[in-house]
């Protein structure tokens, strides 16, 4: 039988010598009181409990130091004054600040860096109000619902959200700069030091606090096995370079160990133990710096492959502005006019499901700019071939003397043949060669708007050109193909090159069935961006190149194909391993004395 509460009647009986004196409404209401007292007291107690939890809780949340604070970890907690607000740790607005009043305005260069730690920007620190910069402070002033001035470089409430949003990442670098950087005398006599090459970029200038084990810059330049043995055994003149090991990358929480020790055997993959895990891209420059400042390993997170924004010309003449600089640095003075012949192959758009590849656009604008600006191809001995079908390729390789190809050639004897082509691929069956997706390729009949490598490459020799290098900035994947699978290894055992032969060389931008990346700075592609800095001089310095003036296809492979796999690894935490076929070197650029 359930337990059932006294009524009023009954507890009266049992109590009514001490409660006597007080009416029947008096008594109840003084147990409901008592009632209502013991709740509040359990309230009171849960209430302390639950802020005991929270408190030992966040007691368990390291706090963030300055390399964490300098790399955008979000797994730490803000110091004082300060809160998170996405990846970065911002600084809590002060509410004397609503409303009218004077802001001091800050330098395009600091705005830029600070779009960037935010991750509205991924072009360089120029100091330049340009486009994209314009573009990241836009996403800035919508989240922070300002106004719309007409000058963005004198818009002061929007200067002074940045400066809050970036005010501790920006403290955290200077002071990691000045913990790293030795103690500098009071008085230091001033001395004009001499003149020294600016750095080239992907190989900064040699830095001691650097460990050549690692495959990084330091004091002497260190290559993988395979690329030191390719440019030791091509040609004479250099001194040996030693071997090391590249970066090592974070292991994706997705790969088990079984699969983990297989990249390792097959990739030679290296998996960072202990590192700090950004999720803002930067470039390799920027990461090393932050590497040997603050005595860290940077573990970039494992993105997806960046989403390629459709080309305008606005973006295309960015591009070509900041591989005009990488002109200026590698060398002044542009090569001598000759009477050999280029081919650009571009398929920016084309009729697939998810469509050509944008980023083609901007790659044959830069190769361009390249031959006609740097490397003394005439302008009517380059060939452009924009968006082009099935038909206009084979038109354009038919033999001939309609050929406009053979017809070049053939106008000066002993002319070699350069072929530069940026478009999608695709690998359908491990025997067979890839094919190369053209502008009127369809999603399941794409055999009839493509051409395979051996067929594209058999064509280009029977114009029997003197030499001819083929670059295939072309990423060959599977048909069921879809997003980036870190850590972007290939799967495949076959190559996508054709058979060696002689007077021909062949090099393509990734492996078989593994994802070509960009750029962060130019938005270019990544393989493409390190190849055209190579051939516009940077490949003939030491240790590398000879100082001989003739960069080769081996010369410039090596260069280009060593700063993509350190950026690749840098910059985004993957992986991509271009390739080159087998046989001799070709003379590729000649630069003047």
């Amino acid at each position: 039988m359930a337990h059932r509460p006294p009524t009023v009647t009954a507890w009266l009986a049992r109590h009514g010598a001490n409660m006597s004196m007080l009416t029947v409404r008096e008594r109840v209401s003084g147990r409901l009181m008592w009632q209502a007292r013991r709740c509040a007291g359990f309230s009171i107690a849960g209430l302390i409990g639950a802020l005991a939890i929270v408190g030992a809780a966040r007691a368990e949340t390291p706090a963030c130091t300055l390399a964490d604070l300098a790399a955008g970890v979000a797994t730490c907690s803000c110091p004082d004054g300060a809160r998170r607000e996405g990846p970065v740790c911002a600084a809590v607005p002060d509410p004397r600040f609503k409303g009218p009043r004077r802001h001091v305005l800050l330098r395009v260069a600091r705005l830029q860096f600070c779009a960037r730690e935010l991750g509205h920007y991924e072009g360089p620190v120029t100091g330049k109000m340009t486009t994209p910069t314009l573009r990241a402070l836009g996403k800035i002033r919508v989240a922070a619902k300002l106004r719309y001035p007409r000058d963005a470089s004198k818009d002061g409430p929007l200067h002074a959200e940045v400066w809050r949003l970036c005010r501790v990442v920006w403290a955290s670098r200077i002071a990691l700069a000045k913990k790293s950087a030795p103690a500098a005398p009071l008085v230091t006599p001033r001395i004009d030091p001499p003149v020294q090459p600016a750095p080239q970029i992907g190989i900064p200038a040699p830095q001691p606090t650097m460990r050549p084990k690692d495959g990084l810059p330091g004091a002497a330049i260190c290559l993988p096995k395979e690329l030191a043995e390719l440019i030791a055994g091509n040609a004479s003149g250099r001194a040996a370079v030693p071997v090391c090991e590249l970066p090592c990358i974070a292991r994706p929480v997705s790969l088990s160990g079984e699969d983990a020790r297989a990249l390792e055997r097959r990739h030679g993959v290296r998996w960072c133990g202990t590192c700090v895990t950004i999720a803002t891209p930067l470039p390799v420059e920027e990461a090393l710096r932050i590497e040997s400042a603050g005595n860290i390993t940077l573990c970039p997170r494992s993105l997806p492959r960046p989403i390629e924004i459709l080309s305008s010309g606005r973006i295309v003449q960015d591009a070509l502005q900041g591989v005009r600089a990488a002109f200026g640095r590698a060398d002044q003075r542009p090569a001598t006019r000759h009477d050999h012949v280029a081919l650009v192959v571009t398929v920016a758009r084309s009729a697939l499901s998810g469509g050509g590849k944008p980023i083609a656009e901007r790659d044959g604008a830069a190769m361009k700019a390249l031959l006609l600006e740097r490397l003394g191809y005439r302008g009517d001995q380059v060939l452009h071939l924009a968006n082009p079908t099935r038909a206009d390729l084979y038109r354009a390789l038919a033999p001939g003397a309609e050929n406009p190809i053979g017809r070049r050639l053939g106008a000066v004897g002993g002319a070699n043949l350069f072929v530069y082509v940026s478009a999608r691929g695709l690998s359908e069956d491990e025997g067979e060669s890839p094919l190369i997706l053209l502008a009127d390729a369809v999603a399941g009949r794409e055999t009839q708007g493509a051409i395979a490598v051996d067929a594209f490459v058999q064509a280009l020799a029977r114009l029997t050109p003197s030499g001819l290098t083929v670059v295939l900035e072309v990423p060959f994947l599977g048909r069921a193909a879809g997003a980036l699978v870190p850590p972007n290894a290939s799967m495949t055992g076959t190559s996508a090159l054709p058979p060696p032969v002689r007077g021909l060389v062949v090099m393509t931008s990734s492996e078989r069935d593994q994802h070509a990346l960009e750029d962060v700075q130019l938005r270019l592609s990544l393989f493409t961006r390190h190849l055209v800095e190579a051939m516009a001089g940077a490949a003939d310095a030491a240790p590398i190149g000879n100082g001989d003036r003739v960069i080769d296809t081996a010369e410039a492979f090596v260069l280009a194909s060593f700063r993509t796999q350190l950026a690749a690894r840098k910059t985004w935490g993957l992986l991509q391993r271009p390739v080159l076929s087998r046989g001799p070197a070709l003379p590729l650029v000649h630069l003047p004395p």
